[in-house]
């Protein structure tokens, strides 16, 4: 799974590279290690709806493996900095902001993803349509099977029991 979210990552900023207003000009990679994160001027969403979404998948992941919230916390913000550092930085400088807001909030939103699917998961009989509300708070996870069992499918996992 952290493979994937990589990959993911370093094709975002591929299909990026030659965006002028994505790519600082000038920046070199080892800039992003040399001199300070910066603020970036990204539209609100991108960086409080967009990466707290993001960072709150990353967080799922570790969450749903049995990781404790601050295990979970610290994959999704392994994984921003990998992002920031790694991917990103190829074309600008790594982001302040992004390096706090996406595991930060996105750690709060996927707990309380987490939580909430935990609770239906306890009483489905409870919630009518329980499986598509616990698909659609976490579908990453469900849509690779990731649920009763954890195994590993790579197909929707309608047919198990919640």
């Amino acid at each position: 799974m952290t493979l994937g979210f990589i990959g993911v990552q370093c094709a975002t900023v591929y299909a990026k590279r030659n965006d002028e207003e994505w790519r600082d000009e000038g920046h070199l990679f080892k800039d992003g290690f040399t001199q300070a994160p910066v603020l970036d001027d990204d539209v609100w969403y991108y960086n409080y709806v967009l990466h707290p979404w993001v960072g709150s998948e990353y967080f799922l992941v570790a969450r749903n493996r049995g990781y404790t919230f601050g295990q979970s916390l610290a994959y999704s913000a392994a994984l921003s900095t990998i992002y920031e550092y790694g991917a990103e930085n190829a074309i600008q400088q790594p982001s302040l902001n992004d390096l706090l807001v996406t595991p930060l909030a996105g750690a709060l939103l996927g707990e309380w993803r987490y939580s909430l699917k935990e609770k239906i998961r306890a009483d489905p009989a409870s919630v009518p349509g329980a499986r598509y509300w616990i698909a659609l708070l976490d579908p990453l996870d469900i849509s690779i099977g990731g649920y009763p069992d954890g195994q590993m499918r790579l197909y929707f996992n309608w047919k198990q029991d919640f």
